[in-house]
């Protein structure tokens, strides 16, 4: 009877430990939301100032390019991009014009890219449908009702798709281009540690991003 009691008593405390082992690792990670914000301020996110090709230009490439002023990220972590993301919006702000005064600008939109696939000249777009039209001509400034615009994208394959480029996409004389104004890298994490690490031990703890790959540097 003792011994029952006894095996019982062990099992409502193993159940315990396991339960409030549960809810410490619940409490630890992290709640990702729909709702929107900022991506832009973080350091995975460089900015282009000059704005750059991704792919091959356009005959004689761009005069001039638009800068981009913001961008807000659903199921974004600690102010980066992740895999759940579907929502970006982006604003951007000034002229789009080309080099060449005989070639006309027929298509300009907003674009997420990766870098070109194999055997293509532009680059990839990350986005399941395409947004409004910025304008057309040689040469044209965003008009302030579309500087504004929320992006609809996917990226399940962030890990291999990095860096993520912001622009836009134009067609000229038939010939598609594809322009970057600014990017999400991957980053570098160079974590300190501040306690002893013996050459026994087997698990080393920190934090991370999920879905944003990182080359970690151990300095003891």
């Amino acid at each position: 009877m003792f011994k029952q009691i006894m095996k019982g008593l062990w099992l409502v405390g193993f159940s315990l430990v396991l339960i409030l082992s549960g809810l410490s690792l619940n409490a630890g990670a992290a709640t990702l939301t729909d709702k929107m914000t900022d991506v832009k301020s973080n350091a995975a996110f460089q900015v282009t100032p000059n704005g750059n090709v991704v792919g091959s230009n356009v005959d004689e490439g761009l005069s001039t390019y638009p800068s981009v002023s913001a961008i807000t990220a659903n199921y974004a972590d600690n102010g980066r991009i992740t895999k759940q993301t579907t929502k970006m919006t982006v604003t951007m702000s000034g002229t789009i014009g080309l080099r060449s005064s005989k070639s006309t600008i027929t298509k300009a939109y907003y674009d997420i890219m990766t870098k070109p696939a194999s055997d293509s000249f532009t680059g990839t777009t990350l986005m399941t449908t395409t947004p409004a039209s910025l304008g057309s001509g040689n040469s044209f400034s965003i008009s302030s009702s579309k500087q504004t615009q929320t992006l609809a994208v996917n990226f399940q394959n962030i890990k291999t798709a990095l860096p993520i480029y912001v622009g836009f996409r134009i067609t000229v004389n038939g010939q598609e281009g594809t322009y970057q104004v600014g990017k999400f890298s991957a980053q570098t994490l160079s974590p300190k540690i501040t306690g002893t690490l013996y050459s026994t031990d087997t698990v080393i703890k920190g934090t991370g991003t999920p879905a944003i790959p990182s080359a970690v540097t151990l300095m003891a």
